[in-house]
Order: structure tokens, then C-alpha cells, then sequence
């Protein structure tokens, strides 16, 4: 049988108006010990993959509307580009924050990463995946580095543009109907060219320095501590100054938080995560039930607009769902 020469390459998506279905679990690129979507009107999460022919390696294009995930990844050193938005890593006791335009080298090990849009548009970020043994051998060659050598580092050399361009530019070819790179020789060539760029961004990238700690909480901090307040107390009357003082802010700034994260208000938010709840007592609750003692249990006190705005999101009314039980 011929050796396979062509990169392999897979798209999926997936949407849901109820975060709480968990469809989006098969696009995972990791197992995941625990992993939420940040509450929206429509929440999505989108994974591109290519897996290069000759090592085995794996290149991620990841569009989301905001999650966190824990993960083990045990195998692999990854290298995270994060390319609209910002995300968040904590490993061990180390947490590193970036934003678009810089990147992230990881060795094999457990962490929490968090990522949010910006601007009104969802997180986008390339991840390269890289087999541990990689750094042993690369056809025959030594790359000079151990894996061991690696910690969390962030990545400002020179090399780190050009590597995330190229990678850029992979995945455009590969999402194309006319790409050159999954058929014939072309992917074990263009994976040849990948590692010059991989062998130069490891060159440069200086693994002795340290993570850096930041004592103050970012705006990504601020929106996911809000965010765990709100489901905690969704079904209590609580304003936006309740929820600023829970994580320790001003309205205002909380405020700024969220629109900088991803352009929606904590009313917003508030209301889709008790729209979310609501729906899903909907689908469970005892059908003798009415749809105003669901909703009023859920936090929301104005029937009309509820049920409009349900309406909206769901494409029938809330009795409608009642009677399906």
C-alpha cells in the first residue's frame, strides 16, 4: 500500500440555542475534565483539523463564542496562536493571559484555559499540536531541544510570525474546495517546510523564562467570576451593582468588562443564562406546572417580554414546550 502523502483535513460546527445540549462535545480536540460555553443568545463552537501525514502532528483552527475547558493533554506539546479575542491558561501555579497577535508553548500537562471574543466577534485561534517525540526525532535529525526543557512560555521571537502565518496559511488552503495540500506529494512537502519554521520558532523562543503572574484580575477574570455569580444566582432579583460587587468592581467597570470580552451586557447575560434555565425546566417540570411559576422561579417578572424574547430565540412559545412533556 502507498504511503499516505496528503494531509488529512475535517471541519465540523456545531450551534445550539441551549448551551446545555452537549453536541459540542465530539468537536473537542481534548477529553475534557470539565468545559463550559459562556452563556449567548446562540452559542458556537467550530474545529478544523489537519493532520500532517509524516508525524502525526495535528493543526487545530478553533472558532468559538466563549468557553473554558480543563484538560490533561499528556502526549503533546501544543502551541496556542490566539488570532481574534483573548484567552487565558492556568497551569499549576502559573497564569498566562493573551491576545491576539502573540502566542503560547505548552508542554504535557493539566490546565484551565478560558477564551473570549472581542469587539462583537467570536474567539478565533490556531493550535498546533505537536507528539512529544517530536523532539527527540524528526527523520533522523535532532531538534536540539528536549521536551523537558519546555515550560508555560509566552513566545515573542522573531520566529513566531512566520510560523503563525504559514500556519494560517495551511489552514486556508485546506478549507478551500480546490486545495493543493491534501492531494499527492504536496502535504508531505508543505510538512517538510512546516518544520524549518517549527526548528526556527523553538531556536529563538527563550524556554528559560518564567510565566508571569498577574496579581490583579484581568477584564476575562472579571467577566468569568460574574458569569459564575449569575448561574449561582440567576433565580434571585439581582441588578447589575449586585453582581459588580460580588467580584469585587464597579458597575461601570463591569460593564466594560463584558464589552471588550464580547460586546453583550450583563443583563444580557443574565437573561440567557435564566432563558436557558427556563427552557430547560420547561422540557423536565411536571406539565401541571404553569409557564409563569416556571419563569418566575427562573428570575424574570415581566411575562410579555419573556415570552416574546423566548419566542424569539426558540421559534415557539413556552407553552408549546410545556405540552411537549
Amino acid at each position: 500500500m502507498p504511503k499516505e502523502t496528503g494531509i488529512r483535513y475535517s471541519a465540523a460546527e456545531w450551534r445550539s440555542a441551549h448551551p446545555r445540549d452537549d453536541g459540542y462535545r465530539q468537536l473537542l480536540v481534548s477529553d475534557p475534565i470539565d468545559f463550559a460555553l459562556v452563556p449567548d443568545i446562540v452559542a458556537k463552537l467550530s474545529v478544523a483539523t489537519a493532520i500532517l501525514p509524516v508525524s502525526g502532528a495535528r493543526l487545530h483552527h478553533i472558532t468559538s463564542s466563549g468557553h473554558m475547558i480543563e484538560a490533561e493533554d499528556t502526549t503533546s506539546l501544543s502551541i496556542m496562536m490566539p488570532i481574534v479575542g483573548a484567552l487565558k491558561v492556568e497551569a499549576g501555579n502559573a497564569e498566562i493571559r493573551l491576545v491576539a497577535g502573540e502566542s503560547l508553548t505548552l508542554r504535557p500537562s493539566r490546565r484551565r484555559t478560558q477564551v473570549a471574543g472581542s469587539g462583537g466577534a467570536p474567539f478565533e485561534a490556531i493550535m498546533f499540536k505537536v507528539p512529544a517525540n517530536v523532539f527527540e526525532t524528526m527523520d533522523g535529525q535532532a531538534f536540539g531541544c528536549r521536551r523537558n526543557d519546555f515550560a508555560a512560555v509566552e513566545n515573542t521571537s522573531k520566529a513566531t510570525g512566520p510560523l503563525r502565518d504559514f500556519l494560517r496559511y495551511l489552514v486556508g488552503d485546506l478549507a478551500s474546495p480546490d486545495s493543493l495540500l491534501n492531494k499527492g506529494s504536496a502535504g508531505a512537502t508543505a510538512e517538510a517546510l512546516l518544520w524549518e519554521h517549527f526548528r526556527a520558532f523553538l531556536a529563538k523562543t527563550d524556554s528559560t523564562k518564567q510565566p508571569v503572574v498577574q496579581s490583579s484580575p484581568s477584564l476575562m477574570r472579571l467577566v468569568w467570576a460574574a458569569i459564575d455569580f449569575m448561574r449561582a444566582h440567576y433565580a434571585d432579583t439581582i441588578t447589575v451593582s449586585d453582581i459588580a460587587a460580588a467580584v469585587g468592581t464597579s458597575p461601570r467597570n463591569l460593564q466594560d468588562a463584558f464589552r471588550s470580552c464580547g460586546n453583550r451586557t450583563p443583563v444580557a447575560v443574565l437573561s440567557a443564562i435564566r432563558m436557558e434555565n427556563v427552557r430547560l425546566d420547561l422540557m423536565t417540570s411536571d406539565p401541571s406546572l404553569s409557564v409563569t411559576h416556571i419563569a418566575m422561579d427562573c428570575g424574570f417578572t415581566h411575562m410579555g417580554r419573556f415570552a416574546k424574547a423566548y419566542r424569539d430565540i426558540y421559534g415557539e412559545t413556552p407553552s408549546q414546550t410545556l405540552r411537549k412533556r
